[in-house]
């Protein structure tokens, strides 16, 4: 294989993969949720000037939910196609899958907690309402 081959096969995969994004954010109503919830935390951070570490631990907790999303829509795209009619286990397939995600919006609710509790507890200590 050709150097210039491998290169184009590489991007035809990741045209392949933001083709498989671009139908999780059209047809998947949660991704809005997880959109806004993203802008808002990324915006948080810029408030709160959070360092270089705490930007990674963020990125890296905003894709563990997106990716666990994604996840979960391939699991239960895969379920309708095996299972079109209703079965106990395309049921608990779907809901374990859905637990999964669940699972990673728990963790970054935690990670939020840490990173942005003090500077806004720090905040609120230092602001008009409690200088009174």
């Amino acid at each position: 294989m050709s150097k210039n081959s491998d290169f184009s096969s590489r991007i035809q995969s990741i045209r392949i993969a933001l083709d498989g994004l671009k139908q999780v954010l059209r047809t998947e109503p949660n991704t809005s949720i997880h959109a806004l919830f993203t802008l808002a935390v990324f915006s948080a951070a810029l408030i709160f000037k959070l360092d270089r570490t705490e930007w990674a631990l963020l990125i890296l907790t905003v894709g563990f939910v997106w990716a666990a999303e994604v996840f979960n829509t391939a699991v239960e795209k895969l379920v309708d196609l095996a299972s079109p009619e209703f079965h106990d286990t395309a049921k608990t397939v779907k809901d374990i899958s859905a637990g999964a995600v669940l699972v990673s919006v728990l963790a970054a609710i935690g990670v939020g907690a840490l990173l942005f509790g003090p500077p806004i507890i720090r905040w609120f200590a230092e602001s008009a309402l409690f200088n009174r």
